[in-house]
């Protein structure tokens, strides 16, 4: 069953222009904001990544349909991000141990909440706006095996992917935090879905390939 996704409004396309564009106008983000390819606004949400340089990005060149939002950006707008966290740890886990797919090249974003109350309802920050994430793109998604090539499948779906989820490679204290945030989530959920052993092999083998990527970058991030 499909759904329509809800954008964002005002003042939240507003809010990021102003905070995340340096040397945005009141009057550029206005004209950003009226053109057509704008008005379907939504945020993929990247706990899994910070510190990307927008020096460059201005009102003339960025796209609000999906904006990325890197996890210090969030952290900046003073976005829920433990909430955003457990959510997507808990769908992972749904999708996994529910639906038996392995998530590949899924995406999250933030939209508006429909009015019957979205799946994964959360707050707009100091917006007040209501907001949800929503889980789209499931062309790539495939079913897996209860075995090591299963196991594998599921570990590929989480590193090649957007980096939606935290890395338990990152040196950085909040993104540790995040990452034990949903380790914990994800196999809380999992718990209640499966008796097996392989939520508790899929968090192992994550960390074993962040700790890989430490040592030696991967040239796909």
């Amino acid at each position: 069953m499909s759904e329509r996704i809800f954008p964002l409004h005002d003042p939240i396309p507003e809010c990021i222009l102003a905070s995340l564009i340096p040397k945005s106008t009141h009057l550029k983000r206005s004209t950003c904001l009226s053109k057509p390819e704008n008005n379907n606004c939504l945020v993929r949400i990247y706990l899994g990544r910070r510190g990307v340089d927008r020096s460059k990005t201005t009102t003339e060149n960025v796209s609000l349909r999906n904006f990325p939002l890197h996890v210090d950006e969030m952290e900046r707008l003073n976005l829920p991000i433990s909430m955003y966290t457990t959510a997507i740890a808990e769908a992972l886990a749904l999708m996994h141990w529910k639906a038996g797919i392995d998530a590949n090249d899924v995406e999250f974003v933030l939209g508006s909440s429909r009015r019957t109350g979205p799946m994964f309802p959360v707050h707009g920050g100091e917006t007040g706006q209501s907001v949800s994430i929503w889980l789209l793109d499931f062309n790539q998604c495939q079913k897996f095996e209860h075995d090591q090539a299963g196991l594998k499948r599921l570990v590929n779906g989480f590193w090649w992917n957007d980096p939606y989820y935290p890395r338990p490679d990152s040196g950085h204290k909040t993104d540790k935090a995040l990452w034990t945030t949903f380790l914990s989530k994800y196999l809380d959920a999992s718990a209640l879905l499966t008796d097996s052993d392989l939520p508790k092999r899929f968090i192992e083998a994550v960390e074993e390939e962040g700790y890989r990527r430490r040592v030696k970058p991967s040239l796909f991030g």
